[in-house]
């Protein structure tokens, strides 16, 4: 299978990829820091993608770190580094002139909110905060991005 892994440096990106490889399929990674990668085809771009290229699954991670401090300024990074990779995956989805079996959107456990060590599962209940924001459906995303 031929596998796009867009966060593919991250956490779990890194474990997918390496999972993924030693089941014997190809992955092409979007990433920005490549020095860590070997026997994956590394692109910067959605645009090095040719839209002749069969791409079975593409699972998108890619976000830019929350274990940082959230000024304003990097909330607003956080938000656009989700929604600009997205529409940039739907325009490479389109384009493909064999669209994928698969799309997987993740952006982890941020749903449920800030909720310090309470356990929390599906069935728990979400705080709205900015990270439940950040990963809803429904953010109220600048102007912006309103027309995604």
């Amino acid at each position: 299978m031929n596998i796009l892994i867009t966060g593919g440096t991250g956490f779990i990106g890194s474990a997918l990829t390496n999972f993924f490889l030693r089941q014997g399929h190809n992955i092409i990674i979007l990433a920005h820091n490549t020095a860590k990668l070997q026997k994956v085809r590394i692109i910067k771009s959605i645009e090095q993608i040719n839209p002749d290229e069969k791409i079975d699954v593409i699972i998108n991670l890619a976000g830019a770190p929350i274990n940082k401090r959230w000024s304003d300024s990097y909330k607003e990074l956080l938000i656009s580094s989700r929604l600009e990779v997205t529409q940039n995956l739907i325009l490479l989805i389109k384009s493909l002139k064999i669209k994928p079996d698969v799309l997987i959107s993740a952006s982890a456990i941020g749903y449920y909110g800030t909720q310090n060590h309470k356990y929390i599962d599906e069935k728990s209940s979400y705080i709205d905060d900015f990270t439940h924001k950040l990963v809803s459906v429904n953010f109220p995303a600048s102007n912006k991005y309103k027309k995604l």
